[in-house]
């Protein structure tokens, strides 16, 4: 059975590690991953700052998400992006695919706007 919650600033460090092993299934080099260190990394701030939510089974954390909120429209390389909810990350580890939470966490995401 899994749960949802708001996730917390102590969940930091759980929430970088399922970063990295949902990117890691799909067996990319490991130079990317140096790359993608900072993009990957979750901080308590960013927590605290974001729509933040977690899926746990028993007291495990396997997935969550993020949303940025965005408070005006601008423009990047000639697009628009319209003020609103963006769905930052969503990241399941491994081992919990194909078993609904990612659906879960979509219609939690949805709610959370």
């Amino acid at each position: 059975m899994f749960g949802i919650r708001k996730a917390k600033p102590d969940d930091a460090d759980i929430i970088t590690k399922i970063c990295f092993k949902s990117k890691d299934l799909w067996k990319y080099p490991l130079e990317y991953f140096d790359v993608w260190k900072e993009e990957l990394t979750i901080s308590p701030n960013h927590i605290e700052s974001k729509i933040v939510y977690v899926v746990e089974t028993g007291d495990t954390i396997v997935a969550f998400y993020s949303i940025i909120t965005v408070s005006s429209d601008f423009c990047i390389k000639g697009e628009i992006i319209s003020k609103g909810y963006y769905l930052e990350r969503m990241f399941v580890l491994p081992q919990y695919i194909m078993q609904g939470i990612g659906h879960l966490l979509m219609e939690q995401a949805r709610k959370a706007m």
